[in-house]
């Protein structure tokens, strides 16, 4: 852990607005998401959260500079293996799993969380280039919005708790 006091948790964001070509993407609930997370560990010391709200490739960086226990990451996936992070002014930015392992690189991040559809595929990938336990969705079938919400809310109750992942 990073910290003997506290579960240290990044919570990146990622909510584009459009695709490159012009095409609205499907809003996910990432304000929910995040407080269900923050209400999780509202008033426990075992854990305490960090939120990147805008999840551009320099924001995520940046977050990164820091050591994280757990880094979550709330946003899209494809099914070709990206994650969707954002370019600042609402249009997607498809990173492929190649690039995900390069920004967290030499991090020491002890978990990965991947509450994206299609991200298991990206998982596979981190896990191959040294990331120590990655959670993901299923590469086959994407998650409804509200299941990913539900699971974050309750994953990170227990590690409030006291209770280990």
């Amino acid at each position: 852990m990073a910290n003997d006091s506290a579960l240290n948790i990044l919570v990146i964001t990622s909510r584009p607005l459009l695709t490159a070509e012009g095409r609205p993407i499907h809003l996910l609930d990432v304000a929910e998401e995040r407080r269900r997370i923050e209400k999780s560990l509202k008033s426990n010391a075992h854990a305490k959260a960090s939120f990147v709200a805008e999840a551009t490739t320099n924001n995520v960086n940046a977050a990164l500079l820091q050591s994280w226990d757990v880094v979550h990451f709330a946003g899209h996936g494809s099914s070709d293996g990206c994650l969707l992070l954002e370019d600042g002014c609402g249009v997607a930015h498809f990173v492929e799993a190649e690039e995900i392992a390069a920004l967290l690189k030499n991090k020491a991040i002890p978990l990965l969380v991947l509450s994206a559809c299609y991200s298991e595929t990206v998982a596979y990938k981190l896990l191959a280039a040294g990331l120590p336990a990655v959670i993901a969705i299923d590469a086959k079938q994407p998650i409804a919005d509200k299941a990913a919400i539900i699971f974050a809310e309750h994953f990170y109750g227990g590690p409030a708790s006291g209770l280990t992942v």
